[in-house]
């Protein structure tokens, strides 16, 4: 229970610090990156906090394969738009 809880406020912290570097950063390949990698690190500790609160139930059993999706999903959104953005030359003239 208590560790279920502590999933819970590592995925919080995580969720601020991403929203803490959206303002910081200010170049589009920066900011992608580090939300998609405070979104899918905290999207793990929260799904494994709430299945960890929650028990062996067939709801967990649901976290769980929705946990495996967005896992296998948000990566490739994250490369896929850095992509876009790579390939329609956004930021090229943009100083450091």
């Amino acid at each position: 229970m208590i560790l279920g809880k502590v999933f819970l406020v590592a995925a919080f912290v995580f969720f601020t610090f991403g929203v803490i570097a959206q303002f910081r950063f200010r170049d589009f390949y920066r900011r992608l990156l580090v939300v998609g990698i405070s979104d899918t690190a905290g999207l793990i500790l929260f799904f494994t906090g709430v299945i960890l609160l929650r028990g062996a139930e067939p709801y967990s059993l649901k976290l769980f394969f929705l946990l495996v999706i967005i896992l296998l999903i948000n990566p490739l959104a994250a490369h896929k738009l850095g992509r876009s953005a790579y390939h329609s030359r956004l930021g090229e003239n943009d100083e450091p």
